[in-house]
């Protein structure tokens, strides 16, 4: 019996063509590498640090992203990233802290949005009482600039809690679709 020549102490199975022992059929299978591999690639010393993606980038990656099913392990990895960090609180933001604007929390004015839009959710087409069912949450109004001080209607859209959050990211595409959507061109 052998021990992995890459430092990890397990048992090897398998010799590569250099002549080292390792614990798994691949390197990246022993956990001594897989260490070594994540540290190498970290802030400064990962080959993307500092570098912008373009517009058209940026695009296929979010639609290569859309609809993907994550397992169970890798949604409980998420939560325990995101342990404590709670997106809502007493209207502040947990980014930048700035709080929304005295108007979006007035019932007539939340009534006046959700009717402009048919109480319907104006990117995937869901209703409020769909959305209950299957989301157990109600419709939201989103910021299409995500400025949350700006209250003016023509920022603001009817989206169900899925899509609101699909507009967190990629936010210059989404802001555009919003706004045509909506008739309004900045």
């Amino acid at each position: 019996m052998s021990l992995c020549d890459y430092g990890c102490g397990q048992e090897a199975i398998h010799q590569f063509k250099n002549g080292k022992w390792c614990c798994g059929t691949n390197i990246a299978h022993c956990p001594t590498m897989r260490k070594i591999f994540r540290e190498s690639n970290i802030g400064e010393k990962n080959h993307q640090y500092g570098k912008k993606r373009s517009f058209e980038h940026s695009l296929k990656i979010s639609i290569a992203n859309t609809g993907k099913i994550r397992s169970e392990e890798y949604k409980d990895h998420l939560r325990k990233l995101n342990k404590g960090k709670e997106p809502w609180n007493k209207g502040l933001c947990f980014v930048n802290d700035d709080p929304y604007c005295p108007l979006f929390s007035n019932k007539e004015w939340r009534e006046m949005i959700y009717e402009r839009d048919s109480y319907t959710c104006q990117n995937c087409g869901i209703t409020q009482r769909l959305s209950y069912k299957v989301y157990t949450f109600g419709l939201a109004i989103h910021h299409i600039d995500h400025n949350k001080q700006n209250c003016d209607p023509q920022n603001c859209i009817t989206l169900c809690c899925k899509c609101n959050a699909k507009a967190n990211f990629n936010r210059w595409m989404w802001k555009l679709i919003y706004q045509d959507k909506l008739g309004v061109f900045n």
